[in-house]
């Protein structure tokens, strides 16, 4: 019998609060490395739930349709994948890797469908960044394509360093979202996808900006520390 306080659980849940606390812990070790108890879940100075609000809206927006085209089930097999992410193995590799472990109950299965949408959602969960394009459902994001390669050398593509630059630049403390409005007179989209952070749109009147603050204060601790680099 599966325990539905474990990483085995069902990815189907509506809402952030019908993950279980556990879990929420397993998740953040297995993803990130970052080693959490839950008795000290809520006294951390991370709000973690702002993310996994995130998690559980995803794993929904992915499992529409009674999760007929997506072959991830559990917490598990996300994590797995995001092993397999963090470990830089190639796109060709992964598919073929989940393929020869799937088992669907029809032959008429379409494999690549199922198995590149478990892809594309554990790169999400994992990175915050759109790597899909759904048929039911339009963010109006930018949505990164990841064919070939690992998910290292592709985000790498887009992030690229600047490397030093000639002037150091000091903004100073007004220069802040509120004065973009004020001031600059442009509008904010708040946006989940890192990819779109400081996006202009709208002809330059709108600007997106990247507002889980609770996963880049993640993410800058955690890479203090880490060996994995996207």
């Amino acid at each position: 019998m599966t325990s539905h306080d474990s990483l085995d659980s069902s990815i189907k849940a509506p809402d952030v609060y019908n993950i279980s606390t556990k879990t929420k812990c397993e998740i953040l070790k297995e993803l990130w490395d970052i080693d959490i108890h839950p008795e000290q879940y809520k006294r951390t100075l991370l709000d973690h739930d702002i993310y996994f609000s995130f998690y559980a809206k995803q794993c929904g927006l992915f499992l529409h349709e009674s999760a007929r085209h997506i072959s991830a089930r559990t917490h598990r097999d996300i994590v797995n994948i995001a092993k397999s992410l963090k470990e830089s193995v190639p796109r060709d590799q992964l598919t073929a890797n989940l393929k020869a472990n799937l088992h669907v109950s029809k032959p008429t299965s379409n494999k690549d469908e199922l198995v590149s949408a478990s892809i594309h959602l554990t790169v999400s969960l994992l990175l915050m960044i759109e790597f899909y394009s759904l048929d039911y459902s339009f963010s109006g994001g930018e949505q990164f394509q990841w064919t070939e390669g690992s998910i290292k050398d592709c985000v790498g593509k887009h992030f690229k360093d600047p490397g030093d630059l000639a002037e150091k630049v000091k903004l100073e403390p007004a220069f802040n979202a509120l004065n973009l409005v004020g001031i600059a007179g442009l509008e904010i989209e708040w946006t989940a996808n890192l990819g779109d952070h400081l996006r202009l749109k709208d002809n330059d009147k709108t600007v997106a900006i990247f507002h889980y603050a609770s996963f880049l204060e993640c993410q800058d601790n955690r890479f203090a520390s880490s060996q994995y680099e996207y």
